[in-house]
């Protein structure tokens, strides 16, 4: 079903029409249902849903479909759909080659009495679907302005948002996630703080090691904060500004892999 949407969002957008916009919806709706219905049927068969492994990344694409819904719904654009539910579909995909049943028997020891687990998990891919579209936003920007730079006409340039909606988009879309990243980041601090695996100690009382996945999180939060506040108070290029945001969804997409590929929290 999603492949089917995606194919029609991007048809309609190279070609320039909106003919199949019902029919692109129905395939996104019934893609949804159906994605809803095996995250469902993947709890019931383990009793649970699984926070952890691969399952973090069908969770994710999951998410980053209903956001791109609710997104849909406000901006009235069918444009971002071209990029977002393709990109939807592959981490689904790699879910499922990943495997999906293969749990990580680390989850279970480490995260089994954390109450704010949900929490957490919830927070990283909301946070992640809004920098993903923020991303495709400033893409699609940094497509524009390379057109108006060079005097081109490109295959999509009609379909494609105004630059001071896409500039609109991106910003907010960040504004949004980055409080709900801080969230989810504070929270996986503060459990690795009372678990003791944030650091390892050496006999001798160095530190040897940093959990991966924090010290890249907080790299990810600390790019998103330089953005804001260059996109506020020192007022850089809206060039500049777009591929600090395509870094960050990049670095979102390497996070949202390591925390399916690493072991939990401790990498």
């Amino acid at each position: 079903f999603y492949a089917c949407a995606s194919g029609l969002y991007i048809f309609q957008s190279v070609k320039h029409t909106d003919a199949y916009r019902s029919l692109a919806h129905v395939f996104l709706i019934a893609g949804l249902v159906a994605h809803s219905i095996t995250i469902g049927a993947i709890s019931v068969i383990h009793g649970e849903t699984i926070l952890g492994g691969a399952n973090i990344l069908m969770l994710s694409s999951w998410a980053l479909v209903c956001v791109y819904g609710i997104f849909e719904i406000w901006s009235k654009s069918q444009s971002y759909g071209a990029f977002i539910l393709p990109l939807a579909l592959i981490v689904m995909l790699v879910s499922w080659m990943i495997g999906l049943f293969a749990v990580d028997s680390i989850y279970a020891l480490v995260y089994a009495s954390w109450s704010y687990l949900i929490l957490h998990v919830g927070s990283f891919i909301v946070s992640a679907a809004c920098f993903f579209i923020s991303g495709i936003a400033s893409i699609m920007l940094l497509y524009q302005s390379h057109l108006l730079k060079t005097h081109k006409s490109g295959l999509m340039m009609s379909k494609l948002p105004s630059m001071s909606s896409l500039k609109k988009v991106t910003r907010r879309a960040v504004l949004i996630g980055l409080p709900i990243f801080t969230l989810g980041l504070v929270l996986g601090i503060i459990h690795s703080f009372t678990m003791g695996t944030l650091v390892t100690v050496s006999a001798a009382g160095t530190i040897t090691y940093f959990s991966p996945r924090i010290i890249f999180s907080l790299c990810i939060w600390v790019l998103y904060v330089v953005y804001l506040v260059a996109v506020y108070g020192f007022k850089l290029s809206s060039r500049v500004l777009s591929w600090i945001s395509v870094v960050g969804a990049i670095g979102c997409f390497v996070l949202m892999f390591m925390s399916s590929l690493l072991p939990m929290l401790n990498g």
